[in-house]
């Protein structure tokens, strides 16, 4: 597991992109937006959290491209790692991946690296 400042120095690429995260146990699915993701992890701004998240929980992320649809969505595991008010006043979620493999967590840093690199060439 990578110590506290590898992660840190790890270039993390700010999407937009949504979805919808539930943690342990939980039946239900709630909205979210991802605003960072890394290869050992992810944030996002989770609309309704329940009350009773703590650190340490494990939490389902589920994200799609906004062009995308159903199918293209990637579903990802992680513990809890920061729990934060957000800006705008949704709570922001830290987690840190489980169960992804080095391999994995590189083609999501190109996936992610690769959309931002997109969105620049396109808005200029």
């Amino acid at each position: 597991m990578p110590g506290k400042e590898q992660r840190r120095k790890q270039r993390r690429a700010l999407n937009r992109w949504s979805g919808r995260y539930r943690l342990e146990d939980a039946a239900a699915w709630r909205e979210c937006r991802l605003v960072d993701i890394s290869a050992t992890g992810a944030g996002f701004d989770a609309f309704m959290l329940a009350s009773d998240a703590v650190l340490s929980t494990i939490a389902e992320l589920e994200i799609a491209e906004p062009s995308g649809g159903p199918d293209d969505a990637i579903r990802l595991r992680g513990t809890v790692r920061h729990l934060t008010r957000s800006p705008e006043g949704h709570v922001r979620v830290g987690i840190e991946f489980l169960d992804l493999t080095e391999l994995e967590g590189r083609l999501l840093g190109m996936l992610f690296h690769g959309d931002e690199s997109r969105r620049s060439v396109h808005s200029s």
